[in-house]
């Protein structure tokens, strides 16, 4: 279950990053909150990848 999890998590921060360079205007937050209905991230994997991804 921890892999699948994961795995997830990885598949959302590549699919956000290619939404990036496609479109650099879209939000973080509209891009963050997709992926996670997209790939089935719970709330505390969603937080995390936000505050990554803004960190970056």
């Amino acid at each position: 279950m921890e892999i699948e999890l994961e795995i997830g998590l990885k598949k959302a921060i590549e699919w956000i990053g290619q939404r990036r360079r496609d479109d650099p205007t879209t939000g973080l937050a509209a891009l963050v909150d997709e992926a996670s209905r997209r790939f089935d991230l719970n709330p505390i994997q969603a937080d995390f990848l936000f505050r990554h991804l803004a960190q970056s």
